[in-house]
């Protein structure tokens, strides 16, 4: 195995451990009497999570959280711009379409979307790697890619 891909895989480790697992979840959550379709899933190095609301106000919008910062996704611009970077609207359009099938059925719905996920490659065994990369490093990222302490 060479340098670099032991380097890759250690960096990957870091990654996975870092955001809390490999794979992706999709489920639902109940928030102040309302349901909330849920999917979080990284684009390195970043915890990606979009929500759509499945009961309660009508006209509300999705939502994109990123580490913790959060972005109604009303304009135009938002939406192309979570797409371009973190492919959020794909996502959000998969679980609309499958909306109704979870309010019937939640167990069976998710099952139906996980799976349609899956076909379109965004849900599986272990999530592709973005070019979504930071430019830099604090001293303890750097100290555990490279195995040595200064």
């Amino acid at each position: 195995m060479s340098k670099h891909s032991k380097k890759q895989k250690r960096k990957e480790m870091y990654e996975d451990n870092r955001l809390g697992g490999v794979f992706p979840w999709i489920d639902v959550e109940y928030t102040d009497g309302q349901a909330w379709l849920l999917w979080v899933y990284h684009v390195a190095p970043f915890q990606v999570r979009v929500e759509i609301p499945l009961t309660g106000k009508a006209n509300e919008t999705p939502w994109l959280y990123l580490n913790g910062n959060d972005s109604l996704l009303e304009k135009e611009e938002a939406r192309t711009k979570a797409e371009a970077q973190y492919g959020a609207m794909t996502r959000i359009r998969l679980m609309e379409a499958h909306a109704a099938e979870i309010i019937a059925d939640t167990a069976a719905g998710l099952a139906k979307l996980e799976e349609a996920a899956t076909k379109a490659g965004l849900f599986g065994k272990r999530e592709r790697r973005y070019c979504v990369t930071p430019r830099w490093r604090t001293l303890d990222e750097t100290k555990l890619l490279t195995g040595k302490a200064q």
